[in-house]
């Protein structure tokens, strides 16, 4: 049996190569505003014919950087000669297109190769190809009752200065970082306008002006990432492009949704399960835009580290001031609304540990950890157990205890957790 597939797959071979010069293709590339045009053009040896039924032609378009390979040869006498040599780069695949086999009108041309035009995103220098595979039994039905032969060709065309490739995908990484740092920084400053808005009475005038200058600021970014390449030429492109743009959606979502949420009474904006799940769509979408920008090991801004440890610093306030008002039956603040507000608390401290965390050196992790038992470890209240500010409060809400506060232990739990923020904050100070 292996005979035979050999003998066959031989033949096969024979033919295409019998009928290599079928196919006789050119490439040029043009540029056509930020992008490169590819043009097929060429002839085709079949009968005229035949290219009545305008035969059709699979085109793949393909790039490969080329990259100046200097080398220093000495000669006798002490001189040096230095030779230059273009290496190429990983061949990347730009897509596929068709191209068809016309007849020329003047009756002596051979039929020629017509085909769009192909555009790719970037003005890259480097080689661009284009393969090219005519199979008859891809053909209409009248096209392969004439037994025409299989072909295959390629053409290429290189296209700028193979010296600026490398300086081309840097200054496109450096854009990727720029838009990843506006989006963080667009994404906080929603968030503080969302803060202060959601707990302000006359919120509305305010509001409506804060986020029109919020949104004049964002704007810019979707339409920007859709002209970036969506082709692996940069190879991190089609991943951080992706992000980048998941990361506006998400964005946009949580804009609308905070504008509608402030449309309801005061005592009702801090529950919204639209604007809790749009903001955490948004922390995972720029949690990719970091990573497919390349930016995982980078450590955050230490002005975004200095305010996770603000916000670790006000949580025994603000959890005091909940419970009073829990206790004085203030609206919005029953054992239902406790959940919500419990499960927003916990996500925003253990965000808020992360990044100081992140940032900080490794000798203050235990600072780090004992500051996470203090404010949410999820320990009920209970003889011989120190439960977290966060699970002692809680216990007491939900009914779980009836026991009362200990000033003392509340006391002392605060003054060691200024303490070790202290030394946290320290940390940051001197790196």
């Amino acid at each position: 049996m292996i005979l035979p597939m050999r003998a066959a797959t031989l033949l096969a071979l024979l033919a295409l190569s019998a009928s290599a010069d079928v196919l006789n293709p050119a490439l040029r590339a043009q540029v056509s505003g930020g992008n490169v045009a590819l043009r097929l053009e060429g002839t085709a040896d079949l009968p005229r014919a035949a290219t009545d039924w305008a035969p059709l032609v699979d085109v793949e378009y393909l790039f490969a950087p080329l990259r100046p390979e200097r080398r220093v040869e000495k000669l006798p006498g002490g001189l040096n000669f230095v030779t230059t040599r273009l290496v190429e780069g990983r061949e990347v695949s730009l897509g596929f297109g068709r191209a068809r086999i016309l007849s020329d009108a003047v009756e002596d041309n051979p039929p020629y190769l017509d085909a769009r035009p192909f555009l790719v995103a970037g003005r890259f220098a480097g080689v661009y190809r284009a393969r090219l595979v005519f199979d008859p039994a891809r053909q209409s039905v009248r096209i392969r009752a004439r037994g025409l032969p299989a072909a295959t060709a390629a053409a290429e065309v290189r296209f700028g200065n193979p010296d600026d490739f490398e300086a081309q995908v840097a200054e496109l990484r450096a854009s990727v970082e720029e838009d990843a740092a506006a989006l963080g920084f667009l994404a906080r400053g929603l968030q503080g306008m969302w803060t202060q808005g959601s707990s302000t009475p006359r919120g509305g005038e305010e509001w409506t002006a804060a986020l029109e200058d919020w949104r004049s600021r964002f704007e810019p970014l979707p339409g920007r990432n859709e002209h970036r390449p969506a082709n692996a030429i940069a190879t991190f492109m089609p991943a951080a492009r992706s992000a980048i743009g998941e990361a506006c959606e998400a964005l946009a979502v949580l804009a609308e949704a905070c504008d509608r949420a402030m449309a309801l009474p005061i005592e009702k904006r801090r529950a919204v399960p639209e604007v809790d799940a749009a903001a955490r769509r948004v922390r995972e979408a720029l949690s990719g835009v970091d990573r497919a920008a390349g930016r995982r090991e980078l450590q955050p801004d230490l002005d975004q580290a200095r305010g996770a440890v603000t916000v670790l610093r006000a949580a025994p306030a603000v959890l005091r001031a909940w419970y009073s008002d829990w206790r004085a039956g203030k609206p919005g603040h029953d054992a239902a609304d406790w959940t919500a507000f419990r499960a927003r608390t916990r996500e925003s401290l253990t965000e808020a540990l992360f990044v100081a965390g992140h940032a900080s050196a490794p000798g203050v992790y235990p600072d780090l950890a004992a500051v996470a038992r203090l404010l949410v470890a999820d320990l009920p209240a209970g003889p011989g157990r120190n439960p977290s500010l966060l699970s002692a409060y809680s216990s007491r809400i939900l009914k779980e205890t009836a026991t009362p506060f200990d000033e003392g232990w509340f006391q002392s739990c605060e003054q060691e957790l200024a303490a070790r923020l202290g030394r946290i904050e320290k940390g940051l100070e001197s790196k």
